[in-house]
């Protein structure tokens, strides 16, 4: 298959910020919770006449992937896209990087203190080739520079810099998220071309505010928590702000790329 631009694209988001910038680059949208999964959300419009819909998912929500295979079954997708931020695990990845994986590696519930013969002694998924290259492509056309890596996805936010710098180092990859894995392995049982396009928010060199105590059982962001795990770090929490917002930008300006290609 030749991808010239999918006709009928979903693109799977996780927090609130990912999905809001996503619905804002579509026209003629509407916005609703899905039946029976209350939980995800879905923004139906319009990308240059072709249909898109943006769903949203929370961090790591429990029961997603199943959620998200029932999903798909009911929909005519032609192509996935999964678009968000992530943690880099390689110190030559900045802020505001857009990055395309290969593959996605699955690090939730292994022991990963040792490493093994080979990364391929992992579990891993590839992302079609065929729609990553659309993707890169068309970033490389209009100026952009993606690199493309390969993504581990975990089971909670790696927010301490050797964290980072060691799963880097286990499975040979430069970044990490939380959704990615599952995402690409429902795509590929319902036999729908997947990629994955993700903006590093932190660098590898940097500590994060311990975000996972603000984050709830269903994978939303509690307020309250968030805000005093932030004033508990300070300086972390001030580059994770500056982070957050060149990775705004960067995801605005290369996934308007993409709906216009």
């Amino acid at each position: 298959m030749t991808f010239e631009r999918p006709g009928n694209l979903c693109i799977v988001t996780a927090v609130d910020t990912e999905f809001k910038i996503v619905a804002g680059l579509l026209s003629s949208k509407h916005t609703q919770s899905l039946a029976g999964h209350t939980d995800m959300i879905v923004c139906r419009g319009l990308a240059r006449n072709f249909p898109v819909s943006v769903l949203k998912t929370e961090i790591g929500a429990p029961g997603f992937a199943d959620k998200f295979s029932d999903f798909l079954s009911t929909q005519d997708f032609d192509a996935v896209i999964v678009a968000g931020f992530a943690g880099a695990l390689s110190p030559d990845l900045k802020t505001g990087d857009p990055l395309i994986y290969t593959r996605c590696f699955n690090a939730r519930g292994t022991n990963n203190k040792e490493k093994p013969s080979a990364r391929d002694d992992f579990a891993s998924i590839h992302c079609n080739s065929q729609l990553s290259k659309f993707i890169i492509d068309s970033l490389r056309n209009s100026g952009s520079k993606p690199r493309e890596i390969s993504g581990v996805a975990v089971e909670r936010i790696i927010t301490l810099s050797s964290e980072k710098l060691s799963l880097g180092a286990i499975y040979d990859a430069g970044a990490v998220d939380m959704e990615s894995f599952d995402i690409l392995s429902a795509c590929s049982r319902s036999g729908i071309p997947a990629a994955v396009l993700r903006i590093v928010s932190d660098e590898a060199l940097c500590d994060l505010p311990d975000l996972n105590r603000a984050v709830a059982r269903d994978g939303r962001m509690h307020p309250g928590l968030m805000a005093l795990t932030m004033l508990s770090a300070p300086v972390r929490s001030f580059r994770f702000v500056l982070g957050i917002r060149a990775a705004i930008s960067s995801l605005r300006h290369n996934l308007g790329i993409i709906l216009n290609a």
